[in-house]
């Protein structure tokens, strides 16, 4: 499934790529770039979902120091790589894609390799022919990521689009406001690579427990990571607050840019303004699928990002102009938290009652 997918969703892209990217909103002196980056790192996207959908087997099969040494192992190959074919070999743009791709296909092949070495099966060829009622199954559970993640594709294009549209009516121009976002989420990424490494180490505990109906131990769980994600949200609210320049400087900025550092600055101020609380919702997105509540995750994420979200998005630049794609992302985080510990009180209630 993930092979057969990712070559589909490679092909399309190649198909459709100039449309693809005018819809995400890309400027007309962005274009020539992200054609060329896109158009080269879509070879790697069937080796990208190959490596992130058998790394949880492996974590699985009690090996997490393998399925980490193969994500480590093609992060070290990029930082590598992108340095030579950047600037030793001068292919600009065109190197880092490739390094992207390479570093990519080497997480594959570890992850590819591991099949021989499973602790708590032995795989046959057979047991790669595909059987409906498995695969329905899995994107049952699965569809609440699958929310998730393509909910966020249409903020993204609601958003750069936004950003682009106020940005041309403002002193900085359709593509700096794109720049720094882009700039503002992947230092983000930082934050929510943290929570989902806590999510996954509890999520197998509070599936056991809560199927062997301990459901004192699934509450504790579910306290002691909550705690855990509202400290490490804290933490990263007072770094985007406090020391947004330093952090959007790491990417490449300099102090001549001042335009676009003072619009990136203020972009992660206000854009992460609620991050000190958004370690709960993003945790009880997972957490309600891993007792197979997959709804009330899915509900969580549907809201945050098509029922809350892409509406204020719409809305609030009309009043606010650029700063409204911000204030949009302050009130969605907010709204969302507040969904979240309603419906975690709910079933900490019912849990109650079970365990009575």
């Amino acid at each position: 499934m993930l092979v057969i997918s990712g070559v589909i969703i490679s092909s399309l892209v190649r198909i459709f790529l100039e449309p693809l990217l005018i819809l995400f909103g890309t400027t007309d002196n962005i274009m020539p770039y992200a054609a060329e980056y896109a158009r080269i790192t879509s070879f790697g996207i069937p080796f990208l979902r190959f490596s992130t959908g058998i790394n949880p087997l492996i974590r699985a099969d009690r090996s997490p120091g393998y399925s980490m040494a193969a994500v480590i192992s093609g992060a070290m190959l990029n930082l590598i790589l992108d340095p030579i074919f950047i600037f030793v070999l001068d292919l600009g743009i065109k190197g880092a894609a490739w390094a992207t791709v390479i570093s990519q296909l080497l997480s594959a092949l570890m992850m590819a390799v591991y099949f021989a070495h499973f602790k708590s099966v032995r795989y046959e060829l057979s047991d790669f022919i595909s059987i409906w009622k498995e695969m329905g199954y899995i994107c049952k559970l699965g569809f609440n990521a699958f929310i998730f993640q393509f909910s966020n594709l249409l903020v993204q294009i609601v958003m750069n689009n936004t950003l682009r549209a106020y940005g041309e009516k403002s002193i900085y121009g359709g593509d700096t406001p794109i720049a720094a976002a882009g700039i503002v989420m992947k230092t983000s990424v930082i934050f929510f690579a943290m929570i989902n490494g806590l999510i996954n180490g509890a999520q197998p505990i509070c599936s056991y427990n809560y199927g062997a109906e301990k459901y004192d131990r699934v509450r504790d769980a579910i306290r002691l990571f909550m705690k855990s994600a509202i400290i490490i949200s804290a933490i990263m609210w007072i770094l985007f607050e406090f020391f947004p320049k330093p952090l959007i400087s790491l990417f490449g900025s300099t102090s001549d840019d001042e335009l676009y550092l003072g619009f990136a600055v203020s972009f992660m101020r206000k854009y992460l303004f609620f991050t000190f609380i958004n370690g709960v919702q993003i945790c009880s997105v997972t957490f309600f699928p891993a007792i197979e509540k997959a709804s009330k995750g899915t509900i969580l994420s549907f809201t945050k990002q098509l029922v809350f979200r892409v509406p204020l998005l719409l809305i609030m630049p009309l009043f606010f102009g650029l700063d409204g794609v911000m204030y949009a992302q302050m009130m969605s985080d907010l709204l969302s938290f507040s969904l979240a510990v309603v419906l975690l009180k709910d079933e900490f209630r019912k849990m109650s009652k079970h365990a009575l």
